[in-house]
């Protein structure tokens, strides 16, 4: 008879890409496996499921607890099919909260000030979110960019298969902005963004030793808050400024401009790397890089123009900042 902690193990047998399998991973590890670690399937019922859910929610994590519904969803089902079980306790039970689709779009503002306060931030995080600006890509392919990806007399960011969510190789050119930035950054091991902290597996030799990507994000993040909103204090802004935003927003924001200047939504869409649904995707394997390149040129350009230095105005003996 199996048990939880062995079946979740097939979840990543189903040809998931490594993104989800990580994403499930996590949500056993951290929800699932430390309240019913080596339970046989058979014995969980619906009432454990709900308090499971309940409990996850009740910390404060009602989004958590969503995820971890549609995992055990899948794991039980996958089960059902193949008779390990007779019916599937998960049936019929709801998400325990709503999700909102997230709209936020940072303003023109709000964008100098979070390029200003990665300025003030410096490496790694300062220019790790300069780039994920300037190439509209995902915060976890952008901080684990490796040196060995880029060809940058080429200007182009070949990001591997299994370090994407859709589970294949995505072409980023990169723009004259990105390029010059990237330039400048201290090639201090095998990831352009290094946390500085060594990590090595049981069986690696001393000198195999590989560099750590960064990570952090949250601590990063309310760094960068700080840093804004001290510019704000030397502008008299209210502060914080801007209001509440993701590192995913940079993103949406990018890819929203893009299609505000014209890009063709489908366009857009290869820039970002996201799946394509439709039945043309088995066969249209262009990978539309000219046309992303052409976005992404026209987006790096813009970027340039916004956090441009702005000349003082007459009569003043020194510029009074973010105006």
């Amino acid at each position: 008879m199996s048990s939880l902690s062995s079946s979740s193990a097939t979840l990543e047998a189903k040809g998931r890409t490594p993104g989800y399998v990580a994403s499930t991973r996590r949500s056993f590890d951290n929800h699932v496996l430390p309240r019913w670690r080596d339970r046989e399937l058979r014995s969980i019922t619906r009432r454990d499921i709900i308090e499971l859910l309940d409990a996850i929610a009740d910390e404060g994590k009602p989004v958590a607890a969503n995820r971890v519904l549609a995992a055990i969803r899948k794991l039980f089902n996958w089960s059902l099919q193949r008779g390990i079980i007779d019916s599937s306790p998960v049936a019929r039970i709801e998400a325990p909260s709503a999700e909102t689709e997230r709209d936020r779009v940072l303003s023109a503002g709000e964008l100098r000030l979070v390029w200003q306060g990665a300025d003030a931030l410096g490496y790694p995080f300062g220019p790790f979110i300069k780039l994920a600006i300037l190439t509209a890509q995902r915060r976890n392919e952008v901080a684990g960019m490796r040196h060995d990806e880029l060809d940058l007399k080429a200007a182009l960011w070949t990001i591997p298969a299994h370090r994407t969510k859709a589970g294949r190789a995505h072409l980023v050119p990169l723009s004259p902005q990105a390029v010059a930035l990237l330039k400048e950054l201290p090639q201090l091991g095998d990831h352009v963004f290094t946390s500085g902290r060594a990590r090595r597996k049981p069986d690696q030799a001393e000198e195999e030793r590989k560099d750590a990507p960064i990570s952090g994000f949250s601590k990063g993040k309310t760094a960068l808050d700080i840093e804004i909103a001290k510019l704000c204090g030397e502008a008299n802004l209210p502060a914080p400024a801007p209001a509440p935003w993701t590192f995913h927003d940079l993103r949406r924001t990018a890819g929203t401009e893009m299609a505000r200047a014209g890009t063709p939504r489908f366009v857009v869409g290869r820039v970002l790397n996201h799946t394509d649904q439709g039945v043309t995707r088995i066969y249209d394997r262009y990978e539309y890089l000219k046309e992303k390149r052409t976005a992404l040129a026209a987006w790096g350009r813009q970027i340039a123009k916004l956090v441009a230095p702005k000349p003082p105005a007459a009569g003043r003996k020194k510029p009074r900042p973010l105006r």
